[in-house]
């Protein structure tokens, strides 16, 4: 993660509103979209840009990023055990009644992963973690599966948008995966696994685009 010049500034300028808690910024992928993982990549951080804008706009924001400033004394500690560290300091600052932005000009480039195997491992153990922070506060991250029981029209509505800048065919692909990543990882939950210290994605430290 490489923040850009001015990401922390436009972060931290967010905290003049006593009410804000945690404010988070937008990830770039720098994988280059000509393969099909490529397009798995950029697919996903697009949804996150689309939905954090729309429910930014609404104060509904329940969820942070790879890059985000929180203020002082909404969490003491974080449960050894949290794998999404990020999502588990939101929802515990959302439940304090702390409100969470979302700064698109605060900008973070990120690398994803390069291979279907890295790209499977990695998604299987963020959403294991996703289910972990339900454990945790007693909410689900707002993620596109998630949200399709709990808010059908906005998920609805976020999924049409996504499925027609990239086409039937590659959405359906991104479907599938996310689909068997969540039955992995609740596999995993119910299984007890832990990923407290977890098998990296190696091609996601491979700076070339």
């Amino acid at each position: 993660t490489f923040p850009h010049q001015e990401c922390f500034p436009k972060l931290i300028s967010k905290f003049e509103d006593s009410q804000v808690g945690i404010v988070c910024g937008k990830p770039v992928p720098i994988n280059s979209p000509n393969s099909l993982v490529g397009k798995m990549v950029q697919l996903l951080w697009r949804f996150h840009d689309r939905v954090f804008n729309e429910l930014n706009d609404v104060g509904a924001l329940r969820h942070a990023s790879e890059v985000f400033c929180i203020r002082k004394g909404i969490a003491d500690k974080i449960p050894p055990e949290t794998v999404n560290d990020d999502a588990y300091l939101a929802l515990t600052a959302k439940k304090k009644g702390w409100i969470i932005r979302y700064e698109p000009e605060a900008i973070v480039s990120i690398c994803g992963p390069k291979t279907i195997f890295d790209y499977f491992k990695q998604r299987r153990r963020i959403i294991f973690g996703h289910y972990q922070v339900k454990k945790l506060t007693g909410k689900l991250p707002q993620y596109i599966i998630h949200m399709m029981p709990l808010e059908p029209t906005r998920g609805l509505k976020t999924a049409l948008a996504l499925c027609t800048e990239w086409g039937i065919p590659i959405f359906s692909v991104f479907i599938l995966l996310e689909f068997l990543v969540n039955v992995m990882a609740m596999i995993d939950t119910l299984s007890g696994k832990s990923f407290v210290q977890w098998s990296i994605s190696t091609s996601t430290k491979k700076l070339r685009k």
